[in-house]
């Protein structure tokens, strides 16, 4: 999702430079994932609940329409990557990072974050791959040389999240994401080669720094 990796870019620029017109463009598209967020409509708002008792919301691959009201194409509802759980998160943690007053349980952004979180995890350790992450956390939107990223992605989010917040470690150290880490470190293979591919190696190397990092202390 590009909106999200403009927050985290705006944020994180802001963080780096404390220029005010990064923090005005942070709040600008903070906004505008909020007002998403909170779409009243559960076919076409960006955040959607799976059912079926599944704790906590996805973010949806894309929005619905563009400003115009014309339907964005591609738009699918159940549809959620997981690399863009990982960048919603993280943007929301540089949020609550550079808005301090929201760093508490009861603001939208820790709202968010806690149930994307809940949900990945809840989704993944239930999956019909014994827990071991997919790149589509919900749906399948194809496009392998793309999105088999999503797996990478969402494992460097969920240790910035960790390593940021030391309240979300309520998420990130539970239960069920000791279970979820377990799962992906054990698909790891023992000698993987250059052979397997970019993208394979690239996740598995997210894998296993965020296992390492997120089992100390």
């Amino acid at each position: 999702m590009t909106n999200g990796l403009y927050l985290v870019l705006a944020l994180r620029l802001y963080e780096a430079t404390n220029n005010a017109l990064y923090l005005a463009a942070a709040k600008r598209e903070y906004d505008f994932l909020n007002q998403w967020f909170n779409v009243s409509d559960s076919q076409n708002g960006l955040l959607f609940v799976p059912g079926g008792g599944v704790p906590g919301a996805l973010a949806r691959e894309r929005m619905s329409t563009y400003a115009s009201g014309t339907r964005v194409c591609g738009y699918t509802p159940g549809l959620a990557w997981s690399g863009d759980q990982g960048i919603i998160v993280g943007g929301l943690i540089d949020r609550m990072i550079v808005v301090p007053s929201d760093n508490n349980p009861g603001s939208p952004a820790s709202k968010y974050a806690v149930a994307i979180l809940e949900c990945v995890a809840s989704l993944t350790n239930h999956n019909s791959y014994h827990g071991v992450m997919q790149p589509w956390i919900w749906g399948n939107g194809g496009d392998p040389g793309d999105y088999s990223t999503g797996v990478g992605v969402f494992m460097r989010y969920l240790l910035y999240a960790d390593q940021k917040n030391t309240r979300i470690r309520n998420q990130t150290r539970s239960q069920d994401y000791r279970q979820l880490i377990a799962a992906n470190v054990s698909a790891v293979p023992t000698n993987p080669t250059q052979d397997a591919g970019l993208v394979p190696l690239t996740n598995w190397l997210a894998i296993l720094v965020a296992a390492i990092q997120m089992s100390r202390n």
